[in-house]
């Protein structure tokens, strides 16, 4: 299992944002409608960058020994590409295959690639050591084979992407609020917010910095 920690753009930050405290006309309605507009940005933004710029706890999650992309197994059976990068490993076992007994790793037979890992971001991938002291040497063929319990993702939420997640939300609020259409400022015909036209060239920028490839 997989938790995140956390949202770029919030109602409560966009809502400080636009001053609401002196609107006398806000209403519930404002709020639901606000919520969506952050939820539907926050996802553009791990769309865009391919990965998720929050704290991520994993808690005995479990991951498919196959080769990527059909599994989580690189680096011909020695690298486990985590789907939320990793900072931390605090327990690894492994399976001989399905529904196998685990077999735990010994600490210290694992690191980090392609870089060590910072409080601002993860490494990728968690390789085997090519000369382990215990039994795990590589991440066999299964399904749900391999459990991990550590940290991934960055420390904490990057401020300039949780700036350009408020901006962008707070763009998209006033064109709507200055007499743009729903379809024109705001909304999808499904109810979702057209996104990219609110985000501006100097924060597209801030987020290419983030873009991740799915392998390293």
């Amino acid at each position: 299992m997989a938790t995140a920690t956390g949202a770029y753009a919030t109602t409560a930050l966009v809502k400080e944002r636009l001053d609401v405290d002196t609107d006398h006309t806000w209403t519930a309605a404002n709020d639901t409608l606000l919520g969506k507009m952050c939820d539907d940005i926050n996802q553009w933004i791990e769309t865009y960058t391919s990965q998720v710029l929050a704290p991520i706890t994993y808690t005995n999650a479990l991951f498919d020994g196959y080769a990527w992309p059909h599994g989580a197994v690189v680096r011909r059976g020695r690298g486990l590409l985590l789907p939320y990068g990793i900072r931390a490993v605090s327990a690894l076992s492994v399976a001989p295959s399905t529904g196998a007994a685990f077999v735990a790793a010994t600490s210290g037979d694992w690191f980090y690639w392609p870089n060590e890992p910072s409080p601002a971001m993860p490494a990728r991938i968690l390789m085997l050591s090519d000369l382990p002291t215990g039994a795990v040497t590589y991440f066999p063929p299964g399904y749900q084979n391999i459990k991990l319990t550590g940290t991934g993702g960055p420390a904490v939420i990057p401020d300039d992407v949780r700036q350009v997640a408020v901006t962008t939300v707070v763009r998209a609020w006033r064109a709507r609020q200055s007499g743009h259409s729903d379809e024109v400022a705001t909304l999808e015909a499904d109810g979702s917010v057209i996104v990219s036209r609110f985000v501006s060239a100097e924060d597209r920028n801030t987020l290419k910095r983030y873009q991740r490839p799915l392998v390293g």
